[in-house]
């Protein structure tokens, strides 16, 4: 209950005495808790972004290394089954002649 600034009368006995020291900064007035101010730095958001940039490219990069790399790997895996049915067409004509 908010008794600041305000009559204690209008309480009654439910009233709460001030805290001794100093008075609470409001809520409004305390520093912001987040770990970076951009507003006020425009070259570290800069910073940020490009760092972000960065990041999401090379995560790009590794998913599309992935892809190449897998239909790379399909096309030999066929390429060598293609080769061993032609190999065993050789051996069979060698067999029944």
């Amino acid at each position: 209950m908010k008794t600041r600034g305000v009559i204690p009368e209008h309480f009654g006995e439910d009233a709460l005495p001030h805290p001794p020291g100093p008075q609470r900064i409001a809520k409004s007035q305390r520093p912001s808790n987040s770990t970076a101010s951009f507003s006020s730095d425009p070259t570290m958001f800069q910073e940020m972004l490009q760092q972000q940039y960065e990041l999401d490219r090379k995560a790009d990069m590794y998913v599309i290394q992935r892809k190449t790399n897998s239909r790379f790997t399909l096309y030999d895996s066929q390429k060598v089954a293609e080769d061993l049915k032609v190999l065993q067409m050789s051996t069979d004509r060698l067999d029944s002649g």
